[in-house]
């Protein structure tokens, strides 16, 4: 989210055709930065801002501000009506509606005002906010780029935002690592489990086929997936708890419940089994780290007896230095 210098030559030249045609043409330039992970490229509103640990996308801390890009495997005609419905949402005001076309993809672009709901900013909830949203893909594949900030910063990030949206570059042919943007290591070796696809592109699915869904009989897989909120010490266990038992009480019976310490994050180690249609039961293991100002699960699920995998598998997490 830095503000592109160089590319006020393109704005002028891509504004005018927004105004006019609402087709955009992005040039990569030396300012666009590459978001580790992915096969996305885009300038950031100013040098304040830097890449997000916690979520994909930028982070200026000191603002409350950020930029979150979640890439879906979906058309944008099918993620258009799950996001345009809610906007403006009940307590928002809608700025700004535009259908664009970008480097060849559909894009819609939204500005509004809203109430704080935001993983971005939890300690700012519940005040009001500027709320950036950009929906872009074709058939195949499609991205939601959102941007928050407090709405007492519209006037000194506005322009900057709505650049730094417009810069977005997808290199659909661009060889990448998936897991080289996270923030965490495991280790998979000996265990029949294949990367499926990222999770929020903050955490990642593995499985047995590699595919996403899976197509395996056994329905088993391991994901890691970090959650940008602090958690106070004293509801630490029972969110580790509600975790398996997915906040209902109803199929899901406990074994063991037991602290647990990795790479320095104190949390809790989840063993349970759940019943489908009455009679499939399911391994449902799960480990919940705390951090700081996240945490993160390591949740294994499988129709095998994986227990042991999966412990192994949780014992080799250790952050990225």
């Amino acid at each position: 989210m830095k503000q592109l210098i160089v590319l006020l030559a393109f704005i002028t030249m891509a504004v005018t055709g927004f105004s006019q045609s609402n087709t955009i043409e992005t040039i990569i330039t030396e300012n666009h930065i590459e978001i580790p992970g992915t096969k996305l490229l885009i300038i950031k509103p100013d040098s304040m801002f830097t890449i997000a640990t916690e979520y994909t996308g930028l982070t200026n801390k000191q603002l409350s501000a950020g930029i979150n890009i979640t890439e879906l495997p979906m058309s944008f005609s099918a993620v258009l009506p799950m996001f345009s419905k809610d906007i403006p949402s009940k307590d928002g005001k809608l700025i700004l509606e535009k259908d664009l076309k970008m480097n060849g993809y559909n894009a819609k672009l939204y500005k509004t005002t809203t109430t704080n709901t935001s993983l971005l900013n939890p300690d700012k909830e519940g005040s009001p906010i500027v709320f950036w949203l950009l929906i872009y893909g074709n058939d195949n594949i499609c991205f939601t780029v959102t941007a928050t900030y407090p709405i007492s910063k519209d006037n000194a990030l506005s322009d900057k935002m709505q650049t730094s949206l417009l810069s977005f570059i997808y290199l659909k042919d661009k060889v990448v690592d998936p897991l080289e943007g996270l923030v965490f290591k495991i280790n998979l070796n000996n265990t029949p489990l294949k990367f499926a696809t990222t999770l929020l592109q903050t955490g990642v699915i593995f499985n047995t086929d590699g595919k996403f869904p899976s197509d395996a009989a056994d329905r088993t897989s391991f994901s890691v997936m970090i959650l940008p909120i602090e958690i106070d010490a004293k509801e630490q266990k029972e969110m580790a708890i509600k975790t398996v038992k997915n906040y209902n009480d109803k199929g899901v019976t406990l074994e063991e419940v037991n602290p647990v310490t990795l790479d320095g994050l104190h949390g809790y180690e989840v063993i349970g089994y759940e019943k489908k249609n009455g009679k499939d039961v399911i391994l449902n293991y799960a480990v919940t780290l705390f951090d700081k100002e996240r945490y993160f699960i390591l949740n294994g699920l499988s129709e095998k007896n994986y227990l042991d995998m999966f412990k192994r598998i949780s014992r080799t997490f250790v952050l990225r230095k």
